[in-house]
């Protein structure tokens, strides 16, 4: 009975040595889904002498990341973010119109704003034996392309811009086993600056855009 407690022992020692090892040192690959909340910076549009209203609509993305392990407590991260179709439309008044009798009209129906994001990232996590709660932050790259239909008419605006961004967020990974990880992300991610887009086909008037969105993310990992 002796020998079978003490084997029973080294079989859950050898087992959390296991668990832990992954997150000591090691590269790893994961892939996830995102619900991104919209909280753009439109007042640019807003405080124009005929101001416009813009309406953005929440989405979806994808993200594609590979990690390295510098210890059971730091890890470096590249990571790629996608997010598919921000619906927006913009409003404004009529400036022909004064008082009561202002009309508002659509100015732009069925646009989506595409935002695709490369970042690198340090990982801080509290290491456990298998609940990892972590923070994270990172900066990089963030290219958006604004497609926008121009009222009930046939003409259409694509303008597209690149510039730097931040994101910062928390999370928790659960470790399944030694090698398979699920996680769950919270963050923010924001232009460090605002983007101008074209706000007519020749391109003769612009506005500036500061994007900035809200995330959830669900992923798993693969710790080699």
């Amino acid at each position: 009975m002796k020998k079978l407690f003490v084997l029973g022992l080294l079989v859950a020692a050898s087992s959390v040595s296991a668990t832990s090892y992954a997150r000591e040192g090691g590269a790893y690959i994961g892939i996830g889904g995102s619900y991104a909340i919209n909280d753009f910076y439109t007042e640019k549009f807003e405080d124009r002498a005929v101001p416009i209203e813009v309406n953005i609509d929440d989405t979806w993305g994808a993200n594609a990341k590979l990690g390295y392990h510098v210890n059971e407590f730091f890890a470096v991260e590249a990571v790629f973010d996608y997010l598919s179709g921000f619906e927006t439309s913009e409003v404004l008044a009529d400036p022909t119109m004064t008082g009561a009798a202002s009309v508002r009209r659509i100015i732009s129906e069925d646009g989506e704003l595409d935002v695709m994001t490369f970042m690198l990232a340090g990982k801080f996590s509290w290491p456990g034996r298998a609940i990892e709660p972590y923070g994270l932050i990172g900066g990089g790259v963030m290219h958006a392309n604004w497609d926008r239909k121009l009222g009930a008419g046939s003409a259409s605006v694509s303008s597209a811009n690149t510039g730097a961004c931040a994101k910062v967020g928390v999370g928790i990974d659960f470790f399944l086993s030694d090698h398979l990880s699920l996680g769950l992300e919270g963050a923010t991610t924001f232009s460090l600056g605002n983007f101008e887009f074209d706000l007519d086909p020749l391109g003769e008037e612009v506005e500036e855009l500061g994007i900035r969105y809200w995330t959830v993310t669900l992923g798993a990992a693969y710790h080699f």
